[in-house]
């Protein structure tokens, strides 16, 4: 709990300095797709969340590190309601 705790400072951390940006999970998310929606592979989503698996939890807050050329943005296509 206390490795959790200094991962989570840490990422907070970073994100605040980095334009690294939070997602909150919600149901039917998984990493595969969360990094398709951002152009972020699951390896990055994972390192930058200290997640050794990928078992993610509906309201777990997960660091999306930048991207290399801008903010984490999902896809035009993606935001649009149809």
């Amino acid at each position: 709990m206390l490795r959790f705790s200094i991962i989570l400072i840490l990422s907070l951390l970073l994100a605040g300095s980095s334009l690294a940006e939070t997602y909150k999970v919600k149901e039917g998310d998984n990493l595969y797709n969360i990094s398709k929606k951002y152009k972020i592979s699951v390896k990055e989503i994972k390192r930058a969340n200290g997640l050794k698996s990928n078992a993610l939890k509906i309201g777990m807050p997960i660091t999306l590190p930048p991207r290399s050329s801008e903010k984490n943005k999902p896809l035009l296509a993606e935001t649009k309601k149809h």
